[in-house]
């Protein structure tokens, strides 16, 4: 369920951009964290699903004066496509394509559908995933170790993909989706060998440095662990 004021605004987004490009406009939909239930509105922008028929310049342009009109009241990130493109992206995206089929809140039209993903895609994906997350967070040490707040920052833009990451893998591991963030954070840790603690101080991080970077080296050592676990892993 979206906020009150999310959906007033992406209502008011959506409309404009009808009597702009009218019935070429298909679907909007919110997704990402605002449909997931943890958006912050501090901290996280909006990201918006825009379905139309064909994307051009007069679509584009269209949608961008939208979006910069709608900024005026909240950080608006509109994803252009149309339904072709995401019928698909679903072997080359199944991460995205599992978490907009799963959270997402219709604001406008009916009927999209989103395309099943093979779990074998998925879990190439969240290896490949899990893989350059380890590599980003020894990347960012070696850059700013004498620079702790730009070190947390670095850390904590990492934290929405990896949690979404880890849902995917435990949905592989177990065969369902966790119900909330509460359960990625004790199951992962459980998967992982870390302490939920962990994740729940990577989640609620925001510009405290204290709260994740004297758990560092217990992090860098959850991320490979996961990656030795997804690597050994076949699925069909």
């Amino acid at each position: 369920m979206v906020s009150p004021l999310v959906q007033q605004v992406v209502e008011g987004f959506a409309g404009s951009i009808e009597e702009e490009i009218e019935s070429r406009l298909e679907h909007v939909w919110v997704f990402g964290s605002a449909a997931r239930g943890d958006w912050d509105p501090e901290r996280s922008d909006v990201n918006v699903l825009v379905v139309v028929d064909e994307v051009d310049r007069d679509v584009l342009d269209a949608v961008r004066r939208c979006t910069l009109e709608a900024r005026a009241e909240l950080l608006i990130h509109p994803r252009v496509v149309t339904e072709a493109e995401i019928q698909g992206s679903a072997d080359v995206l199944p991460m995205q394509t599992a978490d907009l089929a799963r959270h997402h809140h219709v604001v406008y039209g009916e009927g999209l559908e989103i395309p099943t993903i093979a779990k074998s895609h998925l879990r190439l994906r969240v290896e490949q995933q899990f893989r350059a997350l380890a590599g980003q967070i020894r990347s960012s040490y070696l850059k700013y170790r004498d620079k702790p707040d730009r070190l947390a920052a670095e850390l904590g833009k990492t934290a929405n993909v990896f949690f979404l990451t880890l849902e995917c893998w435990i949905y592989l591991e177990n065969g369902d989706w966790p119900k909330d963030r509460e359960e990625v954070f004790r199951v992962g840790a459980n998967f992982a060998g870390a302490e939920p603690s962990l994740f729940e101080r990577l989640a609620t991080m925001g510009d405290d440095p204290d709260r994740i970077l004297p758990h560092f080296e217990e992090l860098e050592e959850a991320v490979d662990s996961l990656v030795e676990q997804v690597d050994g892993k076949e699925i069909w």
